[in-house]
């Protein structure tokens, strides 16, 4: 990936957490069951792209100097990621399993929980290896 594409590639993940984020805020606000599974569907499908673009992303910071033009973009929203949009997911995905568990559907809140725990991991693996950054 080079600095081009991860700068792009950053950058439409950035607009696709802001979708998942309305799309949870409104399916955890409205307690409906069709929009909390729709909503934990569409996180599910995101995880490999955001492992995948944010682990190349964070590769890219480490290898380009911080005085190339794209560094502070490129630093900023792999930031934004892993410090804001990521935790508020799984804060989200957390209170979507509440609803389900309560609404006795165990299976698709142990799914919730799960997506949550893997993107807390990531996040704190990521959080590690950024300390030089």
């Amino acid at each position: 990936m080079s600095v081009h594409e991860a700068f792009q590639s950053l950058k439409d993940l950035i607009e696709r957490f802001e979708n998942l984020l309305e799309e949870g805020k409104i399916a955890t606000i409205s307690n409906d069951v069709k929009l909390v599974i729709g909503f934990i569907n569409s996180v599910e499908s995101s995880i490999s792209l955001t492992i995948n673009v944010l682990e190349k992303s964070n590769n890219i910071l480490q290898e380009i100097q911080q005085d190339d033009k794209l560094f502070k973009y490129i630093s900023t929203y792999h930031r934004m990621l892993i410090l804001v949009s990521i935790p508020y997911l799984t804060s989200i995905l957390e209170t979507a399993a509440s609803i389900l568990k309560n609404k006795d559907l165990i299976n698709e809140a142990n799914r919730a929980i799960t997506l949550a725990e893997k993107l807390k991991y990531f996040v704190d693996t990521l959080r590690r290896q950024s300390t030089r950054l």
